[in-house]
């Protein structure tokens, strides 16, 4: 497990972990440098970029750069592990009071880090959040991600996963990027990034948010995250497929271990129908037949009759339960089918208002 640094000369340490980052390099560049000018030149925050043992010349670009940055460290995994296992060898590198794990493909505000220091003396959070956006490549759409946890608490005020109101697992999206963690708090609860290729930060970030007792959140925009770009990660979802219940498993065995299994138990069964679905509802090619009987499987074992089900996600589960991969392939073909009739009707309606008719 990780383990507290012994010394602390930082404040923060922004942890970048990178894979074959030329088609982006400059960007990643770019976010670093870009920083505001009297935060990067002092020694509140270090950054940690992460080479996940590259097969291009990123590594070298990257130490070429930074030579002379004392503030800016590139270390190189000693074998390619996945973000999840980068992350990791971030942190027992890194000697920040707080860590931010930051994907290297995304862009980030100017002021992220002189935000971040700012929220650090208003109160000593376990967690704290940020505002980000999401920008689409390919839909070309940029939108605001939006929590719950920031309708029913203030900037600043601090709460706990237990005084969420509705499911605590739909209260925030468990990733890691747009928030911080201290590190002690880390080290205490022996949490690590799970070190798989897909889903790796979905353990981590939701169970530190299930025990953290602290919690709070800025309001203020400083990341944007990008979505399908050409070769990422996540496009490469049907060889990796079995990641979410891998994640989903070890979540689960933690709230036994943690005795949070009796207060989270429905809002966990809850989550897990939608969020399998989604995996079965967005996966690609041959992978859906294999994902849904595992899917299937991981439903008879875990799911205990005197679950609290909503009805919608009872129906979601009945079929999964009561249908072949095929049958419910087909489906999920004839639901888009509906849905993009139905969008499209409601496009005419809205063109035909615009125009006046």
């Amino acid at each position: 497990m990780v383990k507290a640094q012994t010394s602390v000369s930082y404040k923060i340490s922004a942890i970048i972990t990178v894979y074959n980052a030329e088609e982006y390099f400059d960007t990643l560049i770019d976010n670093i440098r870009n920083q505001t000018k009297h935060i990067m030149q002092g020694y509140d925050v270090e950054v940690m970029i992460v080479d996940d043992c590259s097969t291009d010349a990123t590594f070298a670009r990257l130490q070429d750069v930074f030579r002379s940055y004392n503030h800016v460290k590139v270390i190189k995994t000693e074998q390619n592990g996945g973000a999840g296992h980068a992350r990791n060898v971030g942190f027992r590198h890194s000697s920040g009071q707080y860590v931010l794990f930051l994907d290297s493909d995304d862009q980030y505000e100017s002021n992220i880090f002189e935000k971040c220091l700012h929220a650090l003396t208003l109160a000593q959070a376990d967690i704290i959040f940020y505002q980000a956006d999401r920008v689409d490549l390919t839909l070309n759409i940029e939108e605001k991600i939006h929590y719950p946890i920031f309708d029913q608490f203030r900037p600043y005020q601090i709460f706990s996963a237990m005084e969420v109101e509705g499911n605590i697992f739909d209260s925030a999206t468990w990733w890691a990027w747009d928030r911080l963690f201290r590190r002690d708090f880390i080290a205490e609860n022996h949490l690590e990034f799970q070190e798989i290729r897909l889903t790796n930060d979905l353990f981590f970030s939701a169970a530190s948010f299930l025990v953290a007792p602290r919690i709070m959140y800025i309001d203020d925009v400083l990341l944007h995250h990008i979505e399908n770009r050409k070769g990422s990660v996540s496009n490469s979802r049907s060889s990796s497929f079995a990641c979410c219940l891998e994640a989903l498993e070890l979540l689960r065995v933690f709230l036994v271990k943690r005795g949070l299994w009796v207060p989270a138990k429905d809002h966990f069964y809850n989550y897990a129908i939608t969020f399998l679905n989604w995996h079965l509802e967005s996966i690609s090619g041959p992978a859906f037949f294999p994902l849904y009987d595992q899917v299937k499987e991981f439903f008879q074992t875990n799911l205990n009759a005197d679950a609290n089900i909503l009805f919608e996600n009872s129906e979601t589960l009945d079929r999964v339960l009561g249908s072949t991969a095929l049958e419910y392939l087909e489906y999920l073909k004839s639901k888009f089918y509906i849905e993009k009739e139905l969008l499209n009707k409601v496009n005419q309606y809205l063109i035909g208002r615009l125009q006046g008719n």
